[in-house]
């Protein structure tokens, strides 16, 4: 093999990198959230929305693929709240979203980005898995 043409493993990005480009993607997907346009641009082609509603919500639990699809589904749960209001906040550990309604949460947001945009997010709907986000 000719030395030159020998690949260059990548360098994986570093924990560092990899929580700066996750708090990026969260805070353009908060933008978005809040009437910025471009929610299509900040959503990964394939990104995956898991939804946590315990059946206790009036959204229902399951998974929807797609940027559109997900897009559509953001949507629909600003619109089943008075006056949404997005912001960051560290879900699990990572960058995620609080939406809260009339000064309650009523949604939690965990994001996971790929290649710059949210490639998956988990939405928790459920109020009893809610209720100690209030107290933050």
């Amino acid at each position: 093999m000719i030395p030159w043409r020998r690949s260059i493993p990548l360098r994986p990005p570093s924990s560092e990198e990899a929580s700066a480009a996750a708090r990026r993607a969260v805070a353009e997907l908060i933008a978005a959230l809040r009437g910025a346009p471009g929610i299509d641009d900040v959503l990964d082609r394939r990104v995956r929305l898991t939804v946590d509603s315990g059946g206790a919500a009036s959204l229902p639990s399951g998974i929807v693929t797609g940027r559109v699809p997900v897009r559509n589904a953001l949507r629909d749960l600003l619109a089943r709240f008075a006056e949404p209001q997005s912001s960051a906040a560290e879900v699990n550990g990572a960058p995620g979203v609080v939406i809260r309604s009339r000064g309650r949460v009523v949604a939690v947001l965990g994001a996971r980005p790929r290649r710059g945009r949210i490639g998956e997010l988990w939405a928790v709907v459920n109020p009893d898995k809610l209720g100690h986000w209030d107290s933050r």
